[in-house]
């Protein structure tokens, strides 16, 4: 690429990263900041990379289509027509947006009933209360409720058949382990991917690899042998060979669903198709804006996602990578696919921080190791595919190869994931006039320095607000909303951390997800894990995928547990206490375990007390009348500003005696949409005691010096820097 067209990419990457920054503040600021670039750009030598922007402030306009109002709980009539479909294949369920004309409605039934986008769908479904308050209650309803009457034709349905044949007969080509695999893999986002391997993928930055892309239609693009897009051999391509190929892979993004980053990908190798057949050059920059212009009108919601801005960062950086730099198997093979992974690497990097807290730098040489294999499973799954259809017996003759790819590829993103930093977390997430500062500065050493290494150290700069200190705060506790559940974030005054649980019995990642984005340091100095019970602890594992906890703290009675082993395994250090022994973590923390005359977890459950600017928070698990009995006797439920009650404020006969020792200002409820102030908090109101319960007022923020005041939150926003 000349410097010239390498020039438009980096302008137009940063009128694009400028463009959704100021979006995040404001709609008005965005618009005059395009158009601004627009007619900067004009009065130069051209436009394009002024309008690189435009696409990104369209995607930022009001939705064409709202979500359907929630039915009261009880049974509900569904009558619609089905517009996409997700399937569950390990829980057996598919998810289905329905257009109604109220609006779109998610329902949930059996894989066994067929269904096609188009179809016209009458059920007589479930509605469920929702769990969380401020959350869209769920609909759920049986095979043998609904009713399918089959829609008129059109291409979007014949496509989403022939993708459903495919990968039933994908299913039956591998064994069940590897079906979500493949079938994810080949056929797009249809099929939902088991958790705990999206959460490996995503540690280590492999995520582009699995999911339906531009590189996937790259890599059939090249197997069908049109290497001239990529720069390589300059041979023309003849005009049946070339339509015959863009037929094909029209076809395969059909089939997938056209997914943005596929429809993108194909636009624009049939711009460059039309430009080779036509003796005309493309410029990269026209290849990557009109395909994201078309694709904002057809679909906009893609347009300001994680996948759409990193699609478009990757080709940046490839385009910097360059083709090979000779004919050599050691250049063509190994050092230029290790070249242009790192490129794509750095050109992401900033975006990466951006929207996910964290960097993957292994994936600079995973990516290449790995490609192969799926390259190798991409073509072997659709060959088997496509000629099971004919009625073709090819499972003796794939399967195994197929077996042994998906095994070594499995096998080799465990030990990847085992790797250390993988990821590399953030330590803070700063606000948007750092970002803004940090990536004009980056701008301009890149216009300064016009080589690669100006570029490098562009990136680095627009990269490094991350990796701040945290900024100062005053200190403050969370109680999040996750249902029936507990996560209790204690943000002290000299910025340590301190969590008290991280569970939900519904939403088991949910806890993970709301302290994540709480957190000013991107990390959980301590984990205090009050006890083993679900819904206490569903989410740590999650928890761990997106943030560092260095310490934890629990009852010896889990030593052998699944969730201590997970923490072992993240190189947390463990404190197991046995009844009657306590621990000062912090100097502003202590943390006991009573000795109750009941064996239950949930007796011998933690208690934890902190001073927080000034006043005293007291909080405990599930303890029941003997825990709460106890707690008493050992002067550890002693005096507090705040309590937290315990086992989500249901009735306990020693409450009365816990709220005249305690004499709290304030009592919290973590309990679920429905269970309203609790009983518990029913008596500290009796009482005269300010209360406030998650399922009544949502997430749940105590701040104050020397005076706790508590503020429901609805939506946790990350904190500033």
């Amino acid at each position: 690429m000349d410097s010239e067209s390498r020039r438009d990419l980096l302008l137009g990457a940063a009128v694009a990263l400028g463009t959704t920054l100021l979006l995040r503040q404001d709609l008005g600021a965005a618009a005059l900041f395009v158009a601004v670039s627009t007619l900067l750009a004009t009065c130069g030598r051209g436009f394009s990379f002024g309008l690189v922007a435009l696409p990104v402030l369209l995607a930022s306009l009001p939705d064409r289509e709202s979500l359907a109002d929630s039915p009261p709980p009880g049974p509900v009539r569904v009558d619609g027509r089905v517009a996409s479909i997700r399937l569950d294949l390990l829980l057996g369920e598919q998810d289905l947006l329905v257009r109604t004309p109220g609006g779109l409605l998610t329902m949930t039934c059996p894989t066994d009933l067929s269904v096609l986008p188009g179809d016209r769908l009458r059920a007589v479904a479930r509605c469920s209360r929702p769990a969380i308050v401020h959350h869209r209650a769920s609909l759920r309803a049986e095979t043998g409720a609904c009713i399918v009457e089959p829609g008129p034709f059109s291409v979007p349905r014949a496509c989403a058949a022939m993708r459903r044949s495919l990968e039933h007969a994908l299913l039956r080509l591998v064994e069940a382990r590897h079906g979500p695999l493949l079938c994810t893999l080949v056929l797009g986002q249809g099929t939902r991917l088991p958790e705990e391997l999206a959460a490996a993928h995503r540690a280590t930055g492999l995520s582009h690899l699995l999911a339906v892309s531009g590189a996937h239609a790259a890599m059939l693009a090249w197997l069908l042998g049109l290497q001239p897009f990529f720069g390589g051999r300059r041979r023309p391509v003849g005009r049946l060979h070339l339509w015959v190929a863009m037929s094909c892979l029209l076809l395969y993004g059909a089939i997938t669903g056209m997914e943005p980053p596929v429809f993108r990908a194909l636009f624009g190798y049939l711009l460059v198709a039309i430009g080779l057949r036509l003796g005309r050059r493309v410029a990269a920059i026209q290849a990557l804006v009109w395909p994201a212009l078309v694709s904002t009108i057809a679909a906009p919601d893609g347009v300001l996602g994680p996948s759409f801005c990193l699609s478009y960062a990757a080709v940046f950086g490839l385009s910097i990578a360059g083709p090979p730099r000779g004919d050599s198997r050691v250049e063509r093979f190994v050092r230029a696919p290790i070249r242009a992974s790192f490129w794509a690497t750095m050109t992401t990097a900033p975006l990466t921080l951006l929207f996910f807290g964290q960097l993957a730098p292994w994936t600079i040489v995973l990516t290449p190791l790995l490609a192969p294999f799926i390259g190798g499973m991409l073509c072997l799954a659709l060959i088997g595919a496509v000629l099971m259809q004919f009625g073709l017996p090819v499972e003796e003759v794939l399967a195994t190869p197929l077996t042994a790819l998906a095994d070594g590829y499995a096998a080799a993103l465990t030990f990847a994931d085992c790797l250390p930093g993988t990821p590399v977390h953030a330590f803070c997430t700063p606000g948007t006039a750092l970002l803004l500062a940090a990536a004009a500065t980056g701008v301009c050493a890149a216009v300064w320095i016009e080589t690669r290494r100006g570029l490098f150290v562009a990136l680095a700069v627009a990269s490094a607000p991350h990796f701040l200190p945290p900024p100062p705060a005053q200190a403050e506790v969370y109680v999040f909303a996750v249902g029936h559940g507990q996560a209790c974030l204690l943000q002290l005054d000299d910025g340590e951390s301190v969590l008290i649980d991280c569970g939900s019995q519904q939403h088991p990642s949910l806890p993970a997800r709301k302290v994540e984005r709480a957190l000013r340091a991107r990390c959980v100095d301590w984990l205090v894990v009050t006890h083993s019970d679900h819904d206490h602890t569903s989410a740590i594992e999650d928890l761990l995928r997106r943030v560092p906890v260095r310490s934890a703290i629990l009852p010896a009675s889990m030593r052998d547990n699944a969730v201590a082993a997970s923490l072992r395994a993240s190189g947390s250090t463990l404190l197991y206490l046995a009844p009657g022994e306590h621990v000062l973590p912090h100097p502003k923390v202590s943390v006991a375990a009573p000795r109750p005359d009941s064996e239950t977890d949930n007796d011998r459950s933690l208690w934890v007390r902190a001073e927080v600017s000034g006043w005293t928070l007291l909080a405990s698990g599930d303890a029941e009348e003997a825990g709460v009995a106890a707690a008493l006797r050992e002067g550890i439920a002693g005096h507090a500003d705040v309590l937290v009650l315990p086992h989500h404020g249901r009735e306990n006969s020693a409450a009365a005696a816990l709220l005249r020792a305690v004499g709290p200002r304030l009592c919290l409820a973590s309990n679920q949409h429905g269970d309203g102030a609790s009983a518990l908090g029913r008596l500290a109101l009796s009482n005269g005691i300010e209360t406030f319960a998650t399922a009544i007022s949502g997430d749940l923020l105590v701040t104050g010096k020397g005076d706790p005041k508590a503020t429901a939150v609805p939506e946790i926003a990350p904190l500033r820097r």
